[in-house]
């Protein structure tokens, strides 16, 4: 904290303060003095700083000074007399794209272009990750990410985060966190680490807000708009988000299998029209200086209306024709979630102990109804027509509470501890119907109810020392999980109360402000998502059906990492993810109907060896570049119906973003981004690629900005795989509508500069992890 005066000593108020961090003269935190001329910044990272004053006429910078976790008294900054009474000033800073904290590494979506993106658009072109062949996030070539928003977990499936993504407007996020070996207060959960999506939030006094709406097109139209509102008097800050999206798009997938002397030709063409909506209400209340509560609510709904039309054909080797079948799913589907939470903070004193709690409930309902029209033709030319139907309701609700304490021991070690408890009940009562002469009777072998109850406790302490130049920090979190499934068709109770324990180690050494070394270890779990437990069939079309399995362990991964970084640049990073019981897909196929079964299974073994350079760097003022290059050797160890299985590849993954800035802030960008092929569980992933180029120019003092983008030019952003092991040999091409091209347009609205503020100040002003 500090103090300013002028040259006569007398308090300086409605003065802008900036900190910046001296390894990149980024602007990370700010503040207005208040009546005293006081001023302080609360929740940031330990680090080399400098403060920046700015009034009319007048911009002054302060000695550098070492923040190390222990409050900070700066001498008292004396400004020459202004004569010009200050009443608004606009603060700029330049931010890079991608920031390497000794963590995680950050990136800052408003320095890429967005237009027409949504969240998955986004995070996809992250550092590391890519997504499978049904568009789940992969990190590292692992499976096992946990994607969080605001700091909390989503509580939703790999499908579900997918689907919420898409609908998720890109401008409406501020940052993404990639931590790939997370501290003890995070949930053990995700054995690939954690991606943090941190929406925006303006915390500035007064009231402001943002609008954007966005026309895109593909094989078809599609259409959202978003708007984010913010009203700050000074104790209370109030907020709200909202977006809509119209989706209109299409998936293919092309399936060729192999079985005996047959081959199997399969084309599945799904059409997929949602609507979607999401809003967001939530306030934050300043009691005091040292008391904050926040409340949220937060409510996403999507209704989608699908056909999936199939077409296949079995071929003898002889080019004799078997079967021919074509089939027609219409499916409807209406998913509504939403959470409600609140979060107390109290700051005990000015030397840093806090307590936090966190309450949170979520709801998760789905509905959804399939009606299948197959018809089967022979060599003969015989017609054979089957009717089907199903309706399978899922719903599930969880309940969480967290409590968390800070305590400085000294100005150089810290000890923080906290607990966690959550309780989840989901209940799946899935029904299939066939038609016959007599009406529609229940396919006893194709319906279930099922019930699952887990309940999750969680203790975790952590210890840190900061000993000259180097920042030690351990930690170790211990986790008991009851559990119950119960499938109530079948009488079936599996029981399971087990406790695992996640120890973690951080070690970075800061010569200087410019480089610093950082190595790494933590341990952590996946466990199975709840629609992975249920034992009953799922049909997709009529070849293909989706199969839970109710004795699916948990996995148990272990990650080492060590680091170089110069400035915000990660030169080199090497990384070893070693992964037990790991989940993977297997396809159990009968030759005969030539059905194949889907089933998540735990392999014996799976790992990667990586080596990856990350970071932003400017080669002329007008001209930046963002780079990641990513090696790695990725392995597969696994006991596979019955036979060895292993499987090893090199792998390497790419891309390279640029900006180039002209005539008069007119920006234009461009991306690459190639993924070369690699293992995945028991699939082959073949090579990927993708091209974007976008323009954006901004009006009104920045109040309008305009943006133009071409996403996957050249139509290369697919997936495609081999899987080949006992009676399983099949070729994926996944594709889906990679290609568009969209029109951006924002405005921001408000009172979105400085002005002179109440002499109310709180410690928690800048925290945006508020729960979500």
């Amino acid at each position: 904290m500090g103090n300013i005066t002028d040259s006569s000593g007398n308090p300086l108020s409605g003065i802008v303060v900036l900190l910046v961090q001296c390894s990149d003269s980024t602007s990370i935190a700010d503040h207005i003095t208040n009546d005293n001329g006081n001023f302080s910044f609360h929740n940031i990272d330990k680090g080399v700083y400098f403060i920046t004053t700015v009034a009319i006429g007048n911009i002054t910078h302060s000695n550098t000074f070492e923040y190390n976790g222990t409050k900070v008294y700066l001498p008292t900054i004396k400004l020459p007399k202004v004569i010009q009474s200050l009443k608004e000033v606009s603060i700029t800073a330049t931010i890079p794209q991608l920031e390497q904290k000794s963590d995680r590494l950050i990136v800052n979506v408003a320095k890429m272009n967005t237009a027409g993106d949504n969240a998955l658009d986004i995070i996809k072109k992250a550092p590391g990750v890519r997504l499978d062949k049904d568009e789940n996030i992969m990190l590292k070539g692992n499976s096992g990410v946990t994607v969080m928003i605001n700091g909390k977990s989503t509580y939703m499936s790999k499908n579900e985060i997918s689907n919420y993504l898409k609908t998720l407007p890109g401008d409406v996020i501020s940052k993404i966190e990639i931590i790939a070996n997370p501290p003890a207060n995070y949930d053990a959960e995700g054995t690939a680490g954690i991606i943090n999506i941190i929406l925006k939030q303006n915390r500035s006094l007064g009231y402001a807000g943002n609008f954007s709406t966005n026309i895109g097109y593909g094989r078809y139209g599609k259409f959202n708009a978003s708007g984010i509102l913010n009203y700050n008097p000074g104790k209370l800050s109030l907020y709200t988000r909202f977006s809509y999206l119209y989706g209109n798009s299409y998936n293919q997938l092309t399936l060729h299998r192999q079985i005996d002397d047959v081959l199997y030709h399969q084309v599945n063409y799904w059409h997929p029209v949602s609507n979607a909506i999401t809003y967001t209400i939530g306030a934050d209340y300043y009691l005091n200086s040292r008391n904050t509560l926040g409340i949220l609510f937060k409510k996403y709904g999507v209704k989608e209306n699908a056909v999936l039309n199939t077409t296949s054909e079995t071929i003898a080797t002889n080019n004799s024709k078997h079967q021919d079948v074509n089939a027609v799913n219409d499916h409807t589907t209406n998913n509504q979630i939403y959470n409600i939470g609140a979060n107390y903070i109290f700051t005990i004193d000015s030397a840093g102990r806090k307590i936090s709690l966190d309450v949170a409930y979520a709801n998760n309902s789905t509905q959804e109804h399939r009606y299948f029209l197959n018809s089967y033709t022979s060599a003969n030319n015989s017609i054979d027509i089957y009717k089907l139907r199903s309706d399978n309701p899922v719903n599930y609700s969880i309940s969480s509470i967290k409590a968390d304490y800070t305590h400085p021991i000294s100005k150089k070690h810290f000890v923080e501890i906290g607990y966690k408890s959550s309780w989840v009940g989901t209940d799946n009562n899935a029904q299939f119907d066939s038609l016959k002469i007599a009406g529609w009777k229940v396919d006893s072998l194709r319906s279930g109810h099922f019930r699952y109850n887990e309940n999750i406790n969680a203790v975790y302490v952590t210890i840190n020392t900061l000993l000259n130049k180097w920042d030690l920090k351990a930690n170790i979190r211990a986790e008991q999980t009851v559990s119950t499934a119960n499938s109530i068709t079948e009488n079936q109770i599996r029981k399971r109360n087990y406790v695992t324990f996640f120890p973690g180690v951080f070690v970075t050494y800061k010569p200087n402000t410019t480089h610093n070394l950082h190595a790494s270890f933590s341990s952590r779990i996946g466990r199975q998502n709840y629609i992975h437990l249920n034992p009953f069939y799922k049909y997709h079309d009529p070849y293909t059906a989706f199969a839970g399995n109710p004795y699916l362990n948990p996995s148990r991964s272990n990650s080492f990492a060590i680091s170089y970084n110069f400035k915000n640049y990660r030169v080199l990073e090497l990384s070893y993810i070693i992964t037990q019981n790991a989940i993977s897909r297997v396809i159990y196929q009968n030759d005969q109907t030539k059905e194949s079964i889907n089933k998540n299974e735990n392999l014996n073994q799976s790992g990667s060896f990586i080596a990856s350079s990350t970071g932003s760097f400017n080669i002329k003022k007008w001209w930046t570049v963002n780079l990641d290059l990513n090696f790695s050797y990725d392995f597969v160890n696994a006991y596979v119906q019955g036979i060895d299985y292993k499987s090893g590849q090199v792998a390497y993954l790419g891309s390279i973003d640029q900006s180039f800035i002209f005539l008069n802030n007119t920006k234009l960008l461009l991306s690459f981004q190639y993924c070369s092929s690699s293992v995945f569980g028991l699939e082959q992933a073949l090579p990927a690629s993708q091209v974007d180029i976008g323009i954006s120019k901004a009006f009104l003092n920045n109040k309008i900005a305009l943006s133009l983008k071409a996403r996957d030019i050249f139509f290369g952003d697919r997936y495609r795989s081999i899987l080949r092991y006992n009676n399983i040999n099949t070729r994926w091409e996944n594709e889906y509508e990679s290609r568009r091209f969209s029109l951006n347009i924002s405005y921001r609205f408000g009172d979105s500069k400085y002005r002179r503020v109440r002499k109310f100040t709180s410690p928690t002003e800048t925290e945006e992890n508020r729960i979500q």
